[in-house]
């Protein structure tokens, strides 16, 4: 996971792993954190640089605002040192900055840098929670701020799904007859999404090309959800 980021949306944190340590003294005193007497990290200089980054962010979504089908220049214009990857099927922005590119043979870069490979899509839940899913059907969060109803459903952050389908504005996921959908708005800088849980449910799939219905599979009966209006009602069985 390349970071967390507090509920507030106001405070970014690099971690892989948070531990809670009741065996030192640790305080903060004039900006600086100690660990037992000893001066170990700057904490002011690390919020500046979590706030300029932040605001970086903002920015930059502010003006994809006006021009959202411009989205790889302005990569360009507020990361001069990216390099543009051959065959780049995905081009997303982090909370933290950083610049994932998924290639169309599934290889997601970061920073210019491979992070993963046999990656299948990158689901934009919001501007701030970025979600890999992967060739086999497993799932990952890259940035999440426990606010998503997966990361609420669903523990761990990654995890290996009986059936994982996704289109640019829905997430869903089913594991052990247990059901996930993340809806999101389709204007995405509204930064807007919604999730329906359900149990029991045996298989899931698409009824259609346009991804906008989906077909529960509940024994032999067979109910449809409409993905925009988050309808549910029967359809006829097969």
């Amino acid at each position: 996971m390349l970071g967390l980021v507090s509920n507030d949306y106001n405070k970014l944190y690099f971690a892989h792993l948070i531990v809670i340590d009741d065996q030192n003294v640790i305080k903060i005193e004039d900006n600086f954190l100690y660990l037992n007497g000893k001066k170990e990290r700057n904490i002011k200089e690390e919020l500046d640089i979590q706030k300029n980054m932040m605001e970086k962010f903002q920015k930059f979504n502010k003006e994809l605002e006006d021009n959202y089908l411009d989205y790889e220049n302005l990569i360009k214009k507020y990361f001069p040192h990216y390099q543009y990857i051959k065959y780049t099927n995905q081009l997303i922005l982090t909370p933290f900055n950083d610049i994932l590119t998924l290639t169309d043979d599934g290889i997601l870069y970061c920073n210019n840098k491979v992070y993963r490979t046999n990656v299948d899509y990158v689901f934009e839940e919001n501007v701030m929670n970025k979600i890999i899913v992967y060739n086999d059907q497993s799932i990952e969060y890259l940035t999440v701020n426990f606010e998503s109803p997966l990361a609420v459903t669903f523990n761990p952050l990654a995890m290996t799904c009986n059936k994982v389908l996704y289109s640019t504005n829905c997430l869903i996921m089913l594991y052990n007859k247990k059901l996930a959908i993340i809806i999101k708005e389709y204007d995405y800088l509204d930064n807007k999404s919604h999730g329906i849980m359900m149990n029991g449910i045996d298989d899931v799939e698409f009824k259609s090309d346009d991804q906008d219905e989906l077909i529960l599979i509940v024994g032999k009966e067979r109910i449809m959800i409409d993905l925009i209006g988050s309808c549910i009602h029967e359809v006829d069985y097969k």
